[in-house]
């Protein structure tokens, strides 16, 4: 697999935070209609493509008119102000589609694109605001980001892609949303000053704040029954205990913000772990808050579930041809690829390809229910061929950059 240069900036960062999965499709019919045959590229071999990864805001503005996202007033409204490097550009998917000839001229064969979902536009305490424009701040994980296009025009892009044998690569997310959900011990009316002006709260862990007690061991008695976050205890009868989200923290919903989520179970702090801010170590690296952003409980069956829904659609109402999937070592990983497994539409599936730059030393066990034929790492060696159902060690290469259109470290991220 080969990713090439369009700019200037290489993030590794970026490939250490998330794994990347790519489906080839080996039959079965392309296009949202259903009636064409598969597309000769489609057959291409994953390992052989070159990918142009491209972030929309910053790459060619195509429409002037969605520049803010159709909202009004200033920057800390619609996050648009191309003077500031944490706010919208004005780049989209109309001057993204525009410019196909260009990227395909330079050897590009597939195009991985920054998250396209909608999102919170402005985030962030006061004086340290910034935007959505990089992509990982969704709310509606359901609809275009405004600033980048419509729903129609993704449609266009991927069809206009696949025209000139180009594949689609979409970044997403499992592990959080934008933050939306605040702490009253943080960021309520009786919360230190400091930690109001500040947005941040430390994090809370298991052992001192327990699932089954208020506050920490020896508070009220709550969630009882409940065993915890272990494999075994992954059951749709064990999360039906956790009824109580304030375990740690008492998370609430600012006022007006009831409903910013969509779809709609996603604005239920129940399906959040709501243990503070992570530090990127041990435990909190897979529980807390990733710079305050909502961490969800990645090892609820109803999430999966939730996400599974959620990603499907974008797979049958738009025939992208993968997924890099973000953040993926803050999730529960192996839950979340084994989701995606269950996810892909039968036996069109014929290559899934993981990598991830932090993981190499470890194996992920996944049972593909022979949907995926064949795991190949980043490099294109087969890890698993042609073998019967079952559960499959995958050792998960290392790849040390990627060399992209755009600097996500200019937007914020």
């Amino acid at each position: 697999m080969k990713v090439i240069q369009g700019s200037v900036s290489v993030l590794r960062a970026l490939v250490m935070a998330g794994a990347m999965t790519l489906t080839a499709c080996a039959g079965g019919t392309a296009g949202p209609a259903g009636a064409q045959q598969a597309a000769p590229f489609l057959g291409r071999l994953p390992e052989d493509e070159v990918i142009y990864f491209v972030m929309p805001d910053r790459f060619e503005n195509g429409d002037p008119s969605n520049d803010r996202g159709g909202l009004e007033g200033g920057p800390l409204e619609t996050g648009f102000d191309p003077t500031r490097k944490g706010f919208y550009h004005g780049g989209d998917l109309a001057g993204l589609t525009a410019q196909l000839d260009y990227i395909q001229g330079l050897g590009a064969t597939a195009i991985w694109l920054t998250p396209i979902f909608e999102n919170k536009p402005v985030q962030g305490p006061p004086g340290a605001e910034s935007s959505g424009c990089h992509g990982y701040w969704i709310a509606d994980f359901t609809n275009v980001d405004p600033h980048l296009g419509t729903r129609e025009e993704f449609r266009a892009f991927v069809e206009a892609a696949h025209a000139r044998g180009m594949k689609v690569y979409m970044d997403i997310i499992t592990n959080h949303t934008a933050d939306v959900i605040k702490y009253e011990e943080c960021h309520g009316l009786s919360a230190p000053t400091e930690a109001r002006e500040q947005g941040v709260c430390p994090y809370r862990s298991l052992g001192d704040y327990p699932f089954t007690t208020l506050g920490r061991p020896g508070g009220a008695p709550l969630n009882e029954g409940f065993l915890g976050l272990d494999a075994r205890d992954l059951t749709e009868e064990n999360f039906a205990r956790l009824t109580r989200p304030d375990y740690a923290y008492t998370p609430f919903v600012p006022s007006g913000e009831e409903a910013v989520k969509t779809p709609a179970w996603l604005n239920n702090p129940i399906h959040y772990h709501n243990r503070g801010d992570t530090s990127f170590e041990g435990e909190n690296s897979r529980l807390g808050d990733f710079a305050g952003l909502d961490d969800l409980m990645t090892e609820s069956p109803a999430v999966v579930a939730g996400m599974i829904e959620i990603y499907k659609r974008w797979i049958t109402d738009y025939r992208v041809d993968g997924f890099r999937i973000d953040t993926a070592r803050h999730s529960d990983l192996e839950g979340g690829l084994i989701a995606l497994s269950r996810m892909l539409p039968g036996d069109d599936v014929e290559y899934l390809i993981v990598f991830n730059a932090d993981m190499s030393d470890r194996e992920i066990n996944l049972p593909v229910d022979g949907r995926a034929r064949n795991w190949v790492s980043a490099y294109g060696t087969c890890a698993a061929q042609a073998r019967a159902p079952g559960s499959y060690s995958v050792s998960v290469p290392a790849l040390d950059f990627v060399i992209c259109h755009s600097d996500l470290t200019e937007c914020g991220a």
